[in-house]
């Protein structure tokens, strides 16, 4: 650990007392002067914040779409048209049923699975999963 001090220019004491913080943390082990990073409690941490976003409770439901995505976000529009439907489908259900939406607010709802959601928007319009009405708003069809 005073090496690492040493080439991070911290004092070794405050290099200590940030190690033991770490274990107690649950992110590092110590033995003697050898420090050890464990990165599982951040992998239990990020499988719980991913088990919260709305995509990935959407995807409980049609596990078959999880290849399309990573952590809630969509990394990648299927090219087959039956998958493209369903990921479009679930994209769909982000937005509430029922209710003229403005653009900036679908834009917020999508961009909770992609940052392009521009693209996602066209293509929930393109297959009638959302309708633009005549005063700039937006419907998802029921």
């Amino acid at each position: 650990m005073s090496a690492v001090a040493a080439a991070v220019g911290r004092d070794p004491k405050a290099m200590v007392k940030d190690a033991v913080r770490l274990k107690e943390a649950g992110l590092v082990s110590i033995e003697g002067h050898i420090l050890s990073a464990d990165l599982s409690a951040l992998g239990v941490a990020a499988d719980a914040i991913d088990a919260t976003l709305p995509v990935t409770r959407l995807l409980a439901e049609d596990p078959d779409l999880e290849r399309f995505f990573k952590h809630g976000r969509l990394v990648k529009l299927p090219e087959n048209p039956d998958y493209r439907w369903r990921v479009a489908q679930l994209l769909a259900r982000l937005l509430p049923p029922g209710r003229q939406l403005s653009e900036s607010e679908v834009n917020d709802l999508l961009s909770q699975a992609h940052s392009d959601y521009a693209a996602l928007r066209r293509l929930l319009v393109d297959l009638k999963l959302v309708t633009r009405a005549a005063s700039s708003g937006y419907q998802r069809v029921a």
